[in-house]
């Protein structure tokens, strides 16, 4: 199993009404949101399986990037869950 980062951006003119569908598609992997516009994402999958079932929940011209996290990251402050989803795949 592994944990990926997913990251996105919003294009101008885009409200957050339009990211619902891909927000309700990572809370259906069981994704954590650690930042704004970040998520980790714990999955038996592969990064370019998780990628593909993302890709269809943004705009053609959004920014979408999904990244293999191999060994335990470097943060501070993270949004609630951040933690305790890296110590899962990375315990101290």
């Amino acid at each position: 199993m592994g944990l990926f980062s997913v990251t996105y951006d919003l294009t101008k003119n885009k409200s957050e009404h339009d990211y619902q569908v891909l927000w309700n598609a990572l809370s259906a992997v069981k994704g954590i949101k650690t930042q704004y516009s970040s998520w980790l994402v714990g999955r038996n999958t592969t990064q370019k399986d998780l990628y593909n079932y993302l890709r269809n929940c943004v705009h053609p011209d959004d920014r979408l990037m999904v990244i293999e996290i191999e060994s335990r990251p470097d943060w501070c402050r993270g949004l609630e869950g951040t933690k305790a989803l890296i110590e899962r795949y990375f315990p101290a």
